[in-house]
């Protein structure tokens, strides 16, 4: 089976990435999507806690991909130390050999991609699927990689998610109402 890894840190997740899985899944590149969350973010970018983006995860998944394939793979939540993505898919790549693992990201990461580990290496085991994002163009595009171009631009971040919400603004058109509901139950992002 062809699986596609979409990493990152869902904090929160959002109608973007909901957005993001759906479109790319309607291209049939791949069989299934695995919706993977970061323990430790590379960049030291800080983040709510695992617990909590993997339950507003699931709340996303059973409710916007109940009838799609999409798994949630806790892989890296359950490693030590920080999240590398080349580890992650030489990993999976070991534990479930009948699979053809790709990983999707968005047109975003190009920018700071040189900086991920062994990058090159990983370009040249790996498909590195490329979401357009607003503002971001395909222009430091790698060998190894392949642009998505049809497919509408995600234009919503969990930063500004964040930053909404610390303003006391409403989210309601950038956050599902299940997610709206676990954020203010737990006191997320807010002053």
């Amino acid at each position: 089976m062809k699986i596609a890894v979409f990493g990152g840190a869902f904090d929160p997740p959002h109608f973007g990435h909901i957005k993001v899985v759906r479109n790319f899944l309607k291209l049939g590149l791949v069989d299934e999507v695995w919706l993977l969350p970061v323990k430790s973010h590379a960049f030291s970018k800080k983040m709510a806690g695992a617990t909590d983006r993997l339950e507003m995860l699931a709340l996303v998944k059973n409710t916007y991909f109940n009838d799609l394939p999409v798994q949630i793979c806790e892989y890296e939540l359950n490693q030590s130390g920080m999240s590398i993505t080349y580890n992650t898919l030489r990993a999976l790549s070991q534990k479930y050999p009948e699979h053809e693992f790709s990983f999707l990201m968005g047109s975003d990461n190009l920018i700071s991609f040189h900086k991920w580990h062994s990058y090159e290496q990983m370009l040249k085991e790996f498909v590195f699927y490329v979401y357009p994002r607003s503002g971001f163009d395909f222009a430091l595009l790698r060998e190894g990689m392949k642009a998505l171009y049809d497919l509408e631009e995600m234009e919503i971040s969990s930063t500004v998610v964040k930053n909404e919400l610390l303003a006391g603004s409403e989210v309601g058109k950038l956050v599902a109402p299940e997610v709206i509901h676990y954020l203010s139950k737990h006191s997320l992002y807010s002053t």
